[in-house]
């Protein structure tokens, strides 16, 4: 009876291990980093994708009225692929094309000045940024707004209506 049992065994073991041959291989490395404990997101390469729902930096942020248009990315400020234990900050990069009536209150609401350097923006973001865009920031917009749980800055074109968050949530 025992060599049924083993018999038994090794069918559905060859059935499984056939069945993960099916898997394609974002599937199988997926699974492999699940396997380990690691986030699904370590498996595959360029994890990082524009969103495009705006309702949350609505929310989160004020100010800025309703945003006509939102891209944005969230990625961890630690390795993700990590396997030391602790929680991570979430570095959030927003895109918003703002209403014009909306980005002109702003941008008279605060004192505004350039910037010491541009923003360094993803470049999966680079592309919703026109050329020529002038940006000003403002420490006054910031104190009030971006004190937790976001921290940030602001850079504002008042001019096209746009602004850029680099913003870390922890």
């Amino acid at each position: 009876m025992t060599r049924s049992w083993m018999r038994l065994a090794a069918l559905v073991l060859t059935a499984a291990l056939a069945g993960c041959s099916v898997l394609d291989a974002a599937e199988q490395a997926a699974e492999q980093a699940a396997n380990e404990g690691l986030p699904a997101a370590c498996a595959t390469p360029d994890a990082v994708t524009v969103k495009t729902d705006s309702a949350v930096w609505q929310q989160a942020l004020s100010g800025i009225g309703t945003p006509v248009e939102a891209h944005w990315l969230a990625r961890p400020a630690a390795n993700a692929c990590s396997r030391a234990p602790g929680l991570s900050d979430w570095y959030h990069e927003v895109v918003l094309r703002l209403e014009p009536d909306a980005a002109r209150t702003l941008a008279g609401s605060y004192q505004w000045a350039p910037p010491a350097e541009a923003p360094k923006i993803h470049a999966k973001l680079a592309e919703f940024v026109p050329a020529g865009t002038a940006w000003s920031r403002s420490d006054a917009y910031e104190q009030a707004h971006l004190m937790g749980p976001w921290f940030g800055a602001l850079y504002l074109d008042a001019a096209h209506g746009l602004a850029y968050f680099d913003l870390n949530q922890s």
